[in-house]
């Protein structure tokens, strides 16, 4: 069973927690700061991250899990819902750019 770290809206929590509930143990935070105190005080075999999270602040997130020494490892996938097509290419090569292991859009 793995430790999930979910940050996104509620509306994609609850979308993730249908797939997911039951085979992983899942944390949610929908603001930065949420994520970063649950980041200090467990470990997570994985990040999810949206798109929409905490005012679009999904490429933040990641930027500073990755630039944390005891975090850097940690898979992240960055997750789109309802992006504009013109923009989801430069969100996907950022993403991968700064350490995301996958990047999934949802429809």
């Amino acid at each position: 069973m793995a430790k999930i770290l979910v940050a996104d809206v509620a509306a994609t929590n609850a979308r993730l927690v249908r797939v997911l509930e039951g085979r992983h143990e899942m944390h949610f935070a929908t603001t930065m700061e949420e994520a970063l105190s649950t980041l200090k005080e467990r470990a997570f075999d994985l990040i999810i991250c949206g798109m929409d999270f905490d005012e679009s602040q999904m490429i933040e997130l990641l930027r500073t899990v990755k630039g944390i020494e005891e975090l850097a490892n940690t898979r992240f996938i960055c997750l789109r819902v309802g992006i504009p097509a013109a923009e989801e290419e430069q969100v996907l090569k950022l993403a991968r750019f700064m350490g995301a292991c996958k990047y999934i859009a949802l429809e």
